[in-house]
């Protein structure tokens, strides 16, 4: 792909570690919580910036909006600033933390494989209380893949967390949890 877009002219822009690309990392800290510093080569100069949002998927959509930005023309100041504005959406890794020995992180706004994933890293990567549990729900709209989706989503939480720790609901789920010792099922959110 890269080199016929290249034959036809096309300029190929790219953020990450190699030496090669358009904006590159030169290096990052993630905060507690509260989202990364990153510095990036443009050119001859670095640049930093911050945000709040936490999460990997985050990190990497604002990375690749930063690259999209500096093609069409902002300046620094303005992504910083257009970073700034970014709020977190409601139920999308949504951090509950009035309980000062619970936390919850509430990733239900439209979840599939890769959202769960990425809520599980965040849960096992992050300075939490002692015991984690993990509540999975059926993942209805994803149609004909949906059992091996969620048997896969199943078997990280376990490799991460521990049978014990993680609690199903929902009829696939139910049923998926017969070949799993230890895991909590229930058929319905009211039976659990």
């Amino acid at each position: 792909v890269r080199d016929a877009l290249l034959a036809r002219g096309k300029e190929i822009c790219s953020i990450g570690r190699s030496e090669g690309a358009t904006l590159r990392i030169v290096e990052e800290e993630e905060r507690d919580w509260g989202g990364y510093k990153v510095q990036l080569r443009d050119r001859d100069r670095v640049w930093s910036l911050e945000w709040s949002l936490p999460g990997q998927a985050n990190h990497d959509n604002i990375l690749l909006t930063v690259l999209v930005a500096r093609h069409l023309g902002l300046t620094w100041e303005q992504i910083q600033e257009g970073i700034n504005r970014l709020h977190p959406v409601s139920m999308r890794m949504e951090m509950l933390t009035d309980n000062p020995e619970v936390t919850i992180i509430n990733d239900a706004y439209n979840a599939d494989r890769a959202s769960v994933l990425n809520a599980l890293t965040m849960l096992v990567g992050g300075e939490f209380q002692m015991g984690h549990i993990l509540i999975l729900s059926d993942l209805e709209h994803l149609g004909n893949g949906q059992e091996r989706i969620q048997t896969e989503i199943l078997e990280e939480a376990i490799s991460l967390l521990g049978s014990r720790n993680v609690y199903l609901v929902g009829p696939v789920y139910h049923l998926l949890a017969e070949k799993y010792e230890g895991v909590h099922a229930f058929p319905t959110v009211e039976d659990l």
